[in-house]
């Protein structure tokens, strides 16, 4: 499962497992939708104007509410 734990974000973003082409958004552990592309960007631009953070698994890089990279915390 993809969570705030497993990317130290409020909102995951990954491709859908059930859907081919679609997306999944999940805040901590509960998925909180699922759509196309352009319905992932509108949900980050959501949870970025709630002052939150958006990882995108897919692009392996936050999205939104974050200005560092993952890795730079890397010990």
């Amino acid at each position: 499962m993809n969570t705030y734990d497993d990317y130290n974000a409020d909102v995951v973003i990954i491709p859908s497992t059930d859907i081919i082409g679609a997306y999944d958004a999940w805040w901590g552990r509960e998925k909180i939708a699922t759509g196309t592309a352009k319905g992932m960007r509108l949900i980050a631009q959501a949870v970025d104007a709630q002052e939150a953070s958006v990882f995108s698994v897919e692009d392996d890089q936050y999205v939104r509410g974050a200005f560092y990279l993952r890795d730079s915390f890397a010990a």
